[in-house]
């Protein structure tokens, strides 16, 4: 049986830019992307950038979840 794990950023303050969009779309192409989430699903791999500088530089929460019972959340307030 492989892991599934889910990563979910979201933007709660502000939007993402356009440019900002851009940034985050060429992070993975495993993506479901709009101005305010990108999510993420995996079953045979990982997310291949750190989550918290990806959280620190474009979102305000994140929520990582895995079929094995894994869960974490994160928030940041240092969003400009």
């Amino acid at each position: 049986m492989s892991e599934f794990q889910a990563y979910h950023f979201r933007a709660i303050d502000r939007p993402l830019s356009h440019k900002e969009q851009e940034e985050v779309n060429q992070l993975s192409s495993r993506f479901f992307t709009s101005a305010t989430s990108y999510s993420l699903n995996y079953s045979y791999s990982s997310f291949r950038h750190d989550e918290e500088k990806v959280l620190e530089k474009y979102f305000d929460a994140f929520l990582y979840e895995s079929n094995n019972g894994s869960t974490s959340n994160s928030f940041s307030s240092n969003r400009g």
